[in-house]
C-alpha cells in the first residue's frame, strides 16, 4: 500500500504522515524508515529540521537522502514502513 499526502506549506502534512506511519508500523509490527530530503541551507530551514527531528520517535531509523532519494527507497527493507 502507498499513500501520498499533499497539502500547502505548513499545513500539517508531516505530522499527519508521521501519525499514519506510526499507525501502520504498529498494525504491521514493522519498523519505520524515515527518508529525509531537506538540507539546512539557512537558519529557518535548520529550525524546521530540528522541529521535525524532535517530533520523530527515537526508534525510527533515519536516512538522509537529499539527492539519492530513489536509491534510498529501493534500498529500504521490504517490511519497513517508509516515510519520505
Amino acid at each position: 500500500m502507498r499513500e501520498l499526502i499533499l497539502g500547502g506549506a505548513r499545513s500539517g502534512k508531516s505530522r499527519h504522515a508521521q501519525t499514519r506511519a506510526l499507525a501502520l508500523s504498529m498494525a504491521k509490527r514493522a519498523p519505520v524508515l524515515c527518508l529525509v530530503t531537506a538540507q539546512a541551507l539557512d537558519a529557518e530551514m535548520a529550525e524546521r529540521i530540528a522541529r521535525h527531528q524532535a517530533d520523530r520517535p527515537p526508534a525510527w531509523r533515519v536516512v538522509e537522502a537529499p539527492i539519492a532519494l530513489p536509491e534510498a527507497i529501493v534500498a529500504a527493507p521490504a517490511d519497513a514502513v517508509v516515510l519520505v
